[in-house]
This record gives C-alpha cells, structure tokens and sequence, in this order.
C-alpha cells in the first residue's frame, strides 16, 4: 500500500496570507507509485446480437499489475483477475453500438492506464426471429500433442447461423472461438490433472446447442 503523507504550507501573495494542503502518496521505500501499462492488441468479436467477446495481450511482463478493468460507453462493467486475457460481454443489446477500453490496474494505483477505445456494433434482430437452436458439434475427440490437449470436432449442422463455438473444461467456458474453427488447444490445462471437455455452437440469436458428446483426458 503507498503512504499518504500531508503538508500544510503557509503562504503569502497579494491576497494575504493563506494555506494550502499538499498531500503525496509515494510507494514503498520512497518510491512513486507504480504506474500500470496500458494492455494491447485488444480486440472485440460480436458473437451474437447480445454477446461480444473481448481479447487483449498484456504489454508487458509487470508483477505490480493485479486487475483488468473493463469499460463499455465509459461505465465499468466488469473487473477480472490479472491473468485473464479476455471477457465475455453478454448483456449486450441487438442493433447497438458500444465503445469497449480495457484497463489495466496495479496493486497499489487506482488510476488505471487504459488501452485504445475500441467501437463495434450488435446486429439487428432478424425480421423472422429463429426460435430453433442449432444443433450439438459431432465426433468430438482430444489428442495430446505436446502434454496439452488438441480437441477437434465436426460442426453443427445448421452452420450457416453459427456465430460461435464454446469450448468447455469442466463445465466451464474457456475458449470462444469463430464458426470456422473446428479445433483448439486447451494451453491453460494443468499438468497431471483430468478433465472433461464438450463444444457448443452458439447462434445468431444467441441460441446454444446441446453440447457435443464428452470426452475426458488426462495430461502427463
């Protein structure tokens, strides 16, 4: 945590004699405050008319870098783990425009540097909406290559509204993917763990499938 450290100066000008407050926060060993590094690359997939995915890259290696903060239309809408790489919007609106920054925040600063404003747009509902989700992904399969786990599947049938694929480990999301990619590489598994894996497609409407059958892998 920095110090706080407050003065109390006593002046005089053409108006008389006033104080004025100067207060410093300097970090430990006397040293300013850490300044977080904006992250980069940052990208903004729309998945559906209420989803957007988010994805960026870390500009530098910092220890001090605890938190990422994201914003849409200025107003924060979430803050994630400074290990995340990326963030699931799903309280978007059909046919709306936002403007997605992602902040990076350090242990002992609360002014945040921000990323690059990035803009993007929902799609309109369609004029006939579909009430038919898609169906599940087919022959979902793991391989280990190179002590991590390759999953590859054959697509949903109604790929023509495909927007998405999510990746599930456990039951959990961690990889969403475009409708053309039909493989993935879980590089966040844990060595000697087992898991259990499943694929769902995700429409334009935001409808999911079922998921695909399951296959369970262990890694060395």
């Amino acid at each position: 945590m920095p110090m706080q450290y407050v003065s109390r100066l006593r002046l005089a000008g053409a108006l008389g004699v006033f104080s004025a407050i100067l207060m410093l926060l300097i970090g430990p060993a006397g040293h300013a405050s850490a300044q977080a590094t904006p992250p980069v690359d940052v990208r903004a997939q729309v998945l559906d008319v209420r989803t957007v995915l988010l994805t960026w890259s870390p500009a530098a290696a910092d220890p001090a870098l605890v938190r990422y903060s994201i914003r849409r239309n200025d107003v924060r809408l979430a803050i994630v783990e400074g290990n995340a790489l990326s963030y699931v919007d799903a309280s978007a609106q059909p046919g709306t425009e936002y403007t997605y920054r992602v902040r990076a925040i350090v242990a002992d600063n609360d002014d945040t540097a921000a990323s690059s404003p990035l803009t993007v747009r929902t799609p309109a509902l369609p004029d006939t909406a579909d009430t038919t989700p898609p169906s599940a992904p087919e022959a979902l399969t793991a391989t280990l290559v190179s002590g991590q786990a390759l999953l590859d599947w054959y697509p949903s049938n109604d790929d023509s509204d495909i927007t998405a694929y999510l990746v599930r480990r456990d039951g959990l999301v961690v990889a969403v993917l475009g409708a053309g990619t039909l493989s993935h590489t879980d590089a966040g598994a844990a060595p000697g763990a087992t898991y259990v894996y499943s694929v769902e497609a995700l429409d334009v409407v935001g409808q999911h499938s079922p998921p695909s059958n399951s296959v369970e892998v262990t890694l060395p």
